[in-house]
């Protein structure tokens, strides 16, 4: 954003033009017949630019212009920074939600590789890949962060710009959004005998909370989360919860029935409680850190992952061949049919009973045809 001295032997009055250009809008170009002028209205849009927000007009500076002044500041406000459409997506989408703190936290990285001024309109492709690059590494730890966790990183992002673009406060990304190809840990499953020794190592490290905490998701297929949040007074029954909206990932209220071996877990750990109460005390590091120490002493394959347990539930029952594929769904807590279709070649029970069906066919012949 220049200031330029206009050749002497330009027959017109001007002897400064200050040249805008803000991401792909056109260039807005202010002509003004005093030096002063247009370096101090130069300097004032730079630095509104930086921080961001909308610059004066260039009357503000004393100008007679006839310049059509909305023309920067549309220029300016045609694409929204990054802080602009967070604060918004908080609003219209995260505000309240179960997901907020987790957005706030992949927000926070995202200004701290893009900073929080960062307009839609100057992010590239190539500033993308920048990006997952930068992500890759978790600078707390050390440790890679996995392709899973880097698309939660760019959902958000993806989110964002989906949301400035249709109050058209960004310009239409054209493709598909990159992803990363994740692994299968969040679909590895539990063996009757991972079972055993995941419980046996929860037993020779005495925690008897983990052992309570992993039986229940093992059990009853709820996210870590839903657990964490989990209170007495979510106990509606002996051998029912209902999750209120606020405890579930998706905000939905259900329903989750216990087995035997659960019911008398919770009534235990709901005993003297007072219904505001939490079944479980214990914050989210913590639980990681007790699951990784059972984790190595059950000498679990490095695929399994607490959600592991959910994946566990979800397959058991779908071998049963006794349950729908919208009962799993119902069970799971999802919202749509299709997160649920990754266990519908295991759902087999209804296509057993329709092949059955066949042999009833007047049409159909038993005969073998032999050679």
């Amino acid at each position: 954003m220049p200031v330029e001295l206009r050749p002497k032997d330009n027959p017109t009055h001007v002897v400064a033009r200050v040249r805008i250009k803000v991401g792909s809008t056109p260039a807005f170009i202010w002509d003004v017949d005093k030096l002063a002028l247009a370096e101090a209205w130069h300097d004032a849009a730079k630095q509104a630019i930086k921080e961001g927000n909308e610059y004066p007009p260039p009357s503000a500076f004393g100008s007679r212009s006839t310049v059509d002044e909305e023309a920067p500041k549309a220029a300016l406000n045609s694409n929204w920074t990054l802080k602009q459409a967070y604060t918004k997506a908080l609003e219209k989408k995260w505000a309240g939600k179960n997901s907020e703190a987790k957005q706030a936290a992949y927000y926070k990285v995202i200004a701290g590789f893009f900073g929080h001024n960062k307009r839609f309109s100057d992010i590239t492709w190539e500033d993308l890949d920048a990006f997952i690059g930068a992500i890759s590494v978790n600078p707390d730890t050390g440790r890679p962060r996995s392709n899973a966790t880097i698309n939660r990183h760019l959902s958000t992002l993806s989110v964002m710009w989906k949301l400035a673009n249709s109050y058209q406060k960004a310009p239409i990304r054209i493709g598909p959004w990159p992803i990363l190809k994740e692994t299968g840990s969040r679909t590895a499953i539990l063996t009757p005998e991972y079972e055993q020794n995941m419980f046996e190592a929860c037993k020779q490290l005495q925690d008897t909370e983990m052992r309570d905490f992993l039986m229940i998701l093992l059990d009853t297929g709820m996210r870590r989360g839903e657990v964490e949040r989990l209170r007495v007074g979510d106990i509606a029954e002996k051998d029912l919860l209902i999750l209120e909206r606020f405890t579930t990932k998706n905000g939905d209220a259900r329903s989750v029935v216990l087995t035997p071996r659960t019911q008398k877990m919770v009534a235990r750990r709901a005993k003297g409680k007072k219904p505001h109460e939490k079944l479980f005390p214990i914050n989210t590091n913590t639980i990681r850190h007790r699951f990784d120490r059972i984790k190595d002493a059950a000498q679990l394959p490095k695929e399994i992952v607490m959600h592991s347990l959910r994946h566990t539930f979800a397959s058991r029952l779908a071998r049963t061949g006794k349950v729908s594929l919208y009962d799993l769904k119902e069970m799971l807590g999802h919202r749509s049919i299709q997160a649920t279709q990754i266990y519908a070649h295991l759902c087999t029970g209804s296509l057993r009973r329709a092949s059955n069906l066949l042999s009833e066919s007047p049409e159909y012949s038993s005969e073998e045809h032999d050679f």
